[in-house]
């Protein structure tokens, strides 16, 4: 896992108030991978929405200040991070 990755782990876990295991942040590959890592830690806390979507929702709104590219849950994390800059809009 680069430092990029890293980054957004640490981000994610602020934005979200969990802490990811370092055993499930090495899991973590792809959109989805992350959304499934997000969707386990906040299993414990009820929500009147669909929890998957929420955490899809918010980090595509994160994204959308780079360009109209469509975001895949499939979409590789390093298509849509490319380096320590586009951690300040997340």
């Amino acid at each position: 896992m680069g430092l990029d990755s890293v980054e957004l782990l640490i981000k994610t876990e602020d934005t979200f108030g969990i802490v990811i295991r370092d055993s499930d942040a090495e899991k973590v590959n792809t959109v989805r991978d992350l959304v499934n890592i997000v969707l386990i830690y906040l299993e414990s806390r009820p929500k009147s929405i669909c929890k998957s979507q929420h955490v899809f929702y918010r980090f595509r709104k994160s994204m959308t200040y780079r360009d109209a590219k469509s975001i895949s849950l499939k979409g590789n994390l390093n298509e849509y991070i490319k380096d320590e800059n586009d951690y300040k809009h997340l």
